[in-house]
């Protein structure tokens, strides 16, 4: 873990990414000027923008979790600043890989950070087994899983089940034999609302077998 990065209670890294491109998009907006200023040719623009703005954005992505969401956003604010050094509006049909062949740029962020992993990658191998970063990378949890639903899981569908039980006994008294078999199969607790909807419902169908 960088100095300065985000560490999120859920373990992902979406944090520390949202960060590092709200401070590359301020290190970009610095500079203003300086890309509207036609003085200056396009490889200048172009290699002040690696300097001062992507080294920005991909401070600690060695240590990145990326999702292809992520992956997006980090691409498209690289095209997004690409067109405007480049003075690519939107009427110009250009596709992100002409506009990276313009600016000189061949590889997009989230390539960037999948080489820059692997080579992180190949550094922790090579160095001490009891180093910090090499017990995270091959670090495991002890113990295992308990078979089984969670008790959040067991109360969401016992309370699926009550609802069906009404359901079902409200919508047994069209066919008194139907309905008397729909209550006696089902097991109801005798203080409940549906206890009480039981006990009239059984009324309702013996006073039908006087009549």
């Amino acid at each position: 873990m960088y100095l300065g990065a985000h560490v999120s209670n859920k373990g992902g890294t979406e944090d520390d990414i949202k960060a590092r491109l709200g401070k590359a998009r301020v290190a970009y907006n610095k500079l203003d000027k300086f890309w509207k200023n036609s003085p200056f040719i396009i490889k200048t623009k172009i290699n002040v923008f690696k300097s001062s703005v992507i080294s920005v954005l991909l401070y600690g992505c060695k240590t990145w979790r990326t999702t292809k969401g992520d992956e997006k956003k980090l691409d498209a604010f690289l095209h997004k600043s690409l067109r405007r050094i480049l003075k690519i509006y939107w009427p110009m049909r250009i596709i992100n890989e002409e506009v990276r062949r313009r600016a000189g740029i061949r590889e997009t962020i989230s390539d960037q950070v999948a080489r820059r992993r692997w080579t992180w990658l190949d550094h922790v191998l090579r160095i001490d087994h009891h180093s910090h970063p090499r017990i995270a990378l091959t670090w495991v949890p002890e113990g295992k899983r308990k078979r089984g639903r969670t008790t959040r899981n067991k109360e969401k569908n016992s309370g699926k089940g009550d609802q069906g039980q009404r359901v079902k006994v409200m919508g047994g008294g069209g066919n008194s034999s139907e309905g008397q078999n729909n209550l006696e199969g089902e097991s109801v607790r005798p203080n409940s609302p549906l206890g009480e909807t039981r006990k009239l419902m059984m009324m309702m169908i013996c006073s039908w077998r006087l009549l």
